[in-house]
């Protein structure tokens, strides 16, 4: 493949050429293959555990950011039982093995989930029963005696 360049206001003039030569033969190339075939699945659990571990991360990271904004809506025994757990989990990612990733996420996943509904808690503990209820009944077409019906006219 030959390409040139010219640039109109100078008149310089660039070209290249590609050519596709290759300086394997059939048996290097069909060699090749079969370690590409025997190395596959090694290449499949070094995928797999780099999306755990990049999983891990992101977990603990959320699980972070989730205990800063919760303030003093999560007791301290289970900020500090979390804040522990986001340690071991950050402390294996990086060397530790597939098995012991995944304990240390399974664990912090559970108690996340446990802050998260400390959390729905605080959240509806603050409301009172009444207001579910009437914002329910208002939604089923419950009959109201004060609502009028009519029609706006626009005079001018």
């Amino acid at each position: 493949l030959n390409v040139t360049a010219l640039e109109k206001g100078t008149g310089a003039k660039q070209s290249i050429t590609i050519s596709g030569s290759s300086n394997l033969n059939r048996e290097e190339v069909e060699r090749m293959m079969r370690e590409a075939e025997m190395n596959a699945d090694a290449d499949r659990q070094a995928q797999e555990l780099t999306e755990l571990r990049n999983k891990a991360e992101s977990l603990a990271g959320s699980t972070e950011r989730t205990l800063k904004d919760a303030g003093d809506k999560v007791d301290e025994a289970l900020r500090q039982r979390v804040t522990e757990l986001v340690a071991e989990l950050r402390q294996v990612i990086p060397n530790g093995a597939r098995e012991e990733i995944q304990g240390a996420y399974d664990r912090l996943e559970t108690e996340s989930h446990a802050v998260a509904q400390k959390l729905y808690e605080a959240q509806n503990s603050g409301q009172p029963e009444e207001a579910g209820v009437g914002a329910a009944a208002g939604a089923t077409g419950a009959s109201n005696d004060d609502i009028v019906e009519g029609e706006l006219v626009d005079e001018k």
